[in-house]
């Protein structure tokens, strides 16, 4: 799956939300503006002005805000396109009483959306952000 993100203005995400209206989507989540559900991809703004399109026609919607695919020479450093696992744990269970693992395999195709949410290393991210990230 394409993942193109765009930082918008307030008048371009106005302009974006008129122009699919008629795609609209109900979303759960607290920090979408506006979902869409279009032929080929989907189309999140949120609240942070940063809109995230995904699918099969993600850059073929983005080019229609302005969007430019980056040239085909390499601009990052080898390895970091590549898929990525991760793991982390918190608490002990000897001393604390619980221990919970979680592990992660990461597309590279996802690696900007994930950006975007704002995931990074847990150990820089606060217990607010990472709530805000994903509320339970």
């Amino acid at each position: 799956m394409n993942t193109v993100v765009l930082k918008a203005s307030v008048q371009q995400k106005q302009a974006m939300m008129a122009h699919y209206d008629r795609y609209r989507q109900d979303s759960k989540n607290p920090y979408i503006e506006a979902f869409f559900k279009l032929t080929g991809a989907s189309l999140s703004i949120y609240t942070s002005g940063k809109v995230v399109f995904q699918g099969e026609m993600a850059e073929q919607e983005a080019r229609l805000w302005g969007y430019e695919p980056e040239s085909s020479e390499q601009t990052t450093n080898p390895g970091q396109n590549l898929p990525m696992i991760g793991t982390d744990e918190v608490g002990n269970g000897s001393y604390f009483g619980g221990l919970a693992v979680v592990a992660s395999f990461v597309r590279p195709e996802d690696h900007a959306f994930l950006k975007s949410l704002g995931v990074d290393d847990s150990k820089k991210m606060t217990d607010q952000k990472i709530c805000r990230i994903a509320p339970l």
